[in-house]
């Protein structure tokens, strides 16, 4: 269980540092990038120079999110509980 729920969290970790933090920050060279992307419905305005990740994206995110931080804490309750148990033992 722990393995999975690591393998999401580095899978959030891409998607924010990939899309979400150059969505929040607009950097010169993320322009290339995004430009591959800008035919793709978008779900979020761009602003500025601030180009937002294509819908799949968008949503795909909107689900992971929640859905790891759920496994996460989920992962965290199990080896709390786990532990609680073997010290009675």
């Amino acid at each position: 269980m722990w393995a999975a729920s690591a393998l999401m969290t580095l899978w959030v970790g891409i998607h924010l540092f990939d899309w979400w933090v150059p969505y929040a920050r607009s950097l010169p060279q993320n322009v290339g990038r995004y430009h591959f992307y800008q035919q793709r419905t978008q779900l979020l305005p761009a602003f500025g120079q601030h180009y937002p990740p294509d819908g799949g994206h968008a949503v795909l995110d909107f689900i992971l999110f929640p859905t790891c931080l759920v496994a996460v804490l989920t992962t965290i309750r199990h080896l709390q509980l786990g532990s609680a148990k073997h010290l009675d033992d």
